[in-house]
């Protein structure tokens, strides 16, 4: 995902690929705690109504090509959310 400059909490490390591929690779740094919850994904009926309660909030995410949005884990305690219409 050309342009997708997410920050990410220390220890962890973010690939989207290229082109429209919405498939992540999360890495960690061998010393990153376990066990853990590296990433979630939770449906909302109302997307749009999500990334406007987020940017009212102040809280930063990318929109991606899929529909879905990404709340870094820096953003979420440590935990990467994905937001997805349904």
């Amino acid at each position: 995902m050309a342009g997708l400059d997410i920050p990410l909490a220390e220890g962890c490390g973010l690939d989207g690929g290229s082109g429209d591929s919405v498939a992540f690779l999360v890495s960690f740094k061998e010393d990153f705690p376990a066990p853990g919850i590296a990433a979630i994904e939770l449906a909302t009926a109302d997307i749009t109504g999500t990334a406007d309660y987020l940017r009212r909030l102040q809280v930063a995410f990318a929109a991606l090509p899929d529909g879905r949005l990404m709340v870094p884990a820096h953003e979420a305690n440590g935990t990467i959310l994905f937001f997805a219409p349904g």
